[in-house]
């Protein structure tokens, strides 16, 4: 028994189900790709065995409390409300549900995509490997057959490539010099000291492990991604150099109920 859960962006449910002809074509997609997905799965963890299973549960639920160790801590919010755009994407109204369920401020009521789009904008990608680092070395430490056994899955397997190739990816875009940038929005230098110093201590960690589990670094291994990611990192630091100045004209005008000030900040969330 397969099951594929999907979420259809609203616009493309017209170009996708709008008559029979496409809606057939798609659902019959969706329904060849998770029966393969399904036979061929099964098969290869049934190969794999449970020793597989195990090392990824270990590596979710490892990183899942780091990640939890950061975003619980009281101060983390404050930090995040200031150190991203995260209000300026609410205030824009560019997707097509309200940023937030019922607007209540808090992570829980945030949806997904603000979420993850208020980190890209900050250049900090955070919840795509914050956690990463500190499993690994805890595996490395306290779990060493497991963390060989991962290492030799990078050359062998599909999926633990697949993984780590999106998390290396993700490293790549992360700057820590627009990053610094962001964090001096944030008016209280504790909370900014505190959550910055986690932040960039977590991502030099995973870069640090990172290189070592794969064998070699990004710019070794994937020239070309490695440096048009440069390239564009540096093409786009005017922008975000103006957004950080934007957000702070714009959070002053906002906290003086100056509503009718422009709103030139939120127009460069679509840009970065």
């Amino acid at each position: 028994k397969g099951q594929i859960r999907v979420t259809e962006q609203g616009e493309t449910i017209e170009r996708k189900y709008a008559n029979k002809v496409n809606a057939a074509h798609n659902i019959e997609l969706l329904m060849a790709g998770t029966t393969y997905q399904t036979i061929a799965g099964t098969l290869h963890y049934q190969e794999k065995g449970k020793g597989f299973t195990e090392l990824f549960e270990y590596f979710a639920n490892e990183s899942y409390q780091a990640f939890k160790k950061l975003t619980s801590l009281p101060e983390f919010i404050e930090f995040y409300s200031k150190a991203t755009p995260i209000d300026a994407i609410e205030a824009s109204k560019i997707g097509s549900r309200p940023a937030r369920r019922t607007g209540k401020r808090t992570l829980q009521d945030l949806r997904a995509i603000p979420w993850v789009f208020s980190w890209t904008q900050s250049r900090i990608h955070l919840s795509s490997w914050y956690g990463v680092g500190s499993t690994l070395k805890k595996m490395k430490d306290e779990q060493p057959q497991k963390y060989d056994e991962l290492k030799r899955m990078v050359k062998s397997d599909e999926f633990v490539r697949y993984v780590l190739t999106n998390i290396d990816t993700s490293l790549a875009a992360t700057d820590e010099e627009i990053i610094g940038l962001y964090g001096s929005l944030v008016d209280d230098e504790a909370i900014k000291h505190k959550i910055l110093n986690m932040i960039l201590k977590e991502l030099a960690l995973t870069r640090e492990s990172m290189m070592e589990l794969i064998g070699s670094p990004i710019w070794q291994r994937r020239r070309s991604h490695y440096y048009s990611t440069r390239l564009r990192a540096e093409a786009l630091l005017p922008l975000h150099k103006q957004q950080i100045k934007l957000l702070k004209e714009w959070r002053v005008a906002k906290a003086g109920l100056d509503t009718d000030k422009p709103t030139s900040c939120c127009l460069t969330c679509y840009g970065a």
